[in-house]
């Protein structure tokens, strides 16, 4: 079977085809991580990449905002993910007094 955004890569010469294989939220310390991992398509180097966004309340609005991740590159989603997962920032505990 063909893959749709695949060939779609081959046949019109686009910069960049993506797929948005998995997603996770993660919460620490009450902030929401949203972690996806993409698939390339139109560059063979690049398997499977993550983008990350942080929930963020604007103007009495709750919304996704950008995260800076380092750059990811694996070669399945699960790796990809574990490398994002591991850029996050460490959960602070609480320590008694």
């Amino acid at each position: 079977m063909v893959d749709v955004l695949e060939h779609y890569a081959k046949q019109n010469g686009s910069e960049e085809v993506h797929a948005v294989v998995k997603t996770a939220v993660i919460v620490k310390d009450g902030t929401a991580y949203r972690i996806e991992v993409w698939k390339c398509y139109s560059n063979p180097g690049t398997k499977y990449t993550t983008s990350c966004c942080v929930q963020e309340e604007i103007d009495g609005k709750t919304v996704w905002v950008n995260y800076p991740l380092s750059w990811t590159n694996r070669d399945n989603p699960d790796s990809a993910l574990a490398q994002a997962l591991s850029f996050l920032p460490k959960a602070q505990r609480a320590t008694a007094s």
